[in-house]
């Protein structure tokens, strides 16, 4: 698009104000959006940590489970989202159409039944 030399300020300073942070911003949240897996064992989290994703599972919030699922996978928790699981997983894009999500399921590492969930990744 040709633009005349009278509107060139104004364009650029649209294009740097909205546009090029807009992009910017939607191509990071798109790649962080690809890079979290909803995992339900241990073997499918040290997958998707082999990958260099992060993975979202059930999760007890006991400490000794925690340290358990570092031990395996060589990740750790980075949060405890306050949202509800099926909220949180909707808004990443997490749920597959054969995925059925649960409020109430089993920890990852020690089996007790929960309702709570955790975001882990590794730092690099």
């Amino acid at each position: 698009e040709k633009i005349g030399i009278s509107d060139l300020v104004y364009v650029t300073n649209i294009l740097l104000d909205k546009e090029i942070p807009k992009t910017m911003y939607n191509n990071a949240f798109d790649k962080f959006k690809k890079s979290i897996e909803y995992v339900f064992t241990l073997d499918t989290a040290k997958v998707a940590i082999s990958h260099n994703h992060m993975f979202i599972s059930h999760f007890c919030t006991n400490t000794e489970c925690e340290v358990a699922i570092k031990d395996a996978t060589g990740a750790k928790s980075l949060c405890l989202p306050v949202e509800k699981l099926m909220d949180f997983t909707e808004k990443y894009g997490l749920v597959e159409s054969d995925v059925e999500i649960t409020e109430s399921f089993h920890c990852i590492s020690c089996g007790t039944t929960t309702n709570k969930y955790g975001l882990f990744g590794r730092s690099y």
